[in-house]
């Protein structure tokens, strides 16, 4: 997601608004610096990354060394420690991407979810649904684990998927779209073959895509 001082907003409509303007996409070099590199190479912009401490994230944003801060959450709930202080000393907005930068993105392979703002964020920060592209984690197993063994566990954490978001709210966007984000997770790295157990069950619940690989041994 990416966030503005709220006496900036009304100069931000969309993510191209803050194409080759200077913006702290969180720290350089690590996983969610990447994945807006993605973003931005799917969209056609200039990724313009000025790195700062975190401590000075709102100094920066309320001073204008900076436009634009990128912000992130875990499961769409637990906000980055560094942004809790943020919106702590400011007022934030949330900048969405358009509906054609979505299909954009959607096109480039990279998911495009919809997060609460109210779980996430303690004040009011905009738009009352946030966009985000999700980075999606798997447990990833080889080849050398049976079709049969992986198929079992899938099954098992797909019936029981709304008691383990009862249990951990973390596991809240896994309950809502089990099969659809393993799906995602393909698209994301189409290139990489699928284990024959995620095969199985993706087939078994009218998900498999036929462009997809399935991994041999």
């Amino acid at each position: 997601m990416m966030a503005v001082a709220a006496k900036d907003a009304d100069k931000f409509r969309c993510w191209k608004d803050f194409s080759g303007k200077p913006v702290f996409y969180t720290n350089a070099g690590f996983m969610n610096w990447l994945n807006w590199q993605c973003i931005y190479k799917a969209l056609g912009y200039d990724f313009k990354h000025v790195q700062i401490d975190l401590k000075s994230n709102a100094d920066a944003m309320q001073s204008g060394s900076i436009v634009g801060s990128a912000t992130y959450t875990t499961a769409g709930r637990s906000l980055a420690s560094y942004w809790k202080e943020t919106e702590i000393r400011m007022d934030v907005r949330v900048v969405n991407p358009c509906p054609d930068e979505v299909e954009k993105l959607k096109a480039a392979g990279l998911a495009v979810v919809d997060i609460d703002p109210k779980g996430a964020f303690s004040k009011d920060v905009g738009p009352k649904t946030l966009k985000g592209v999700p980075i999606l984690f798997g447990y990833n197993v080889g080849t050398n684990i049976s079709e049969e063994v992986v198929y079992k566990m899938l099954t098992a954490f797909y019936k029981n998927r709304d008691s383990l978001a009862k249990t951990e709210p973390g596991f809240a966007p896994m309950a809502k779209d089990f099969v659809g984000m393993q799906a995602q997770g393909i698209n994301a790295n189409p290139d990489i073959p699928v284990h024959p157990g995620l095969a199985k069950f993706l087939k078994e619940h009218k998900a498999w895509n036929n462009k997809w690989k399935i991994a041999s041994k």
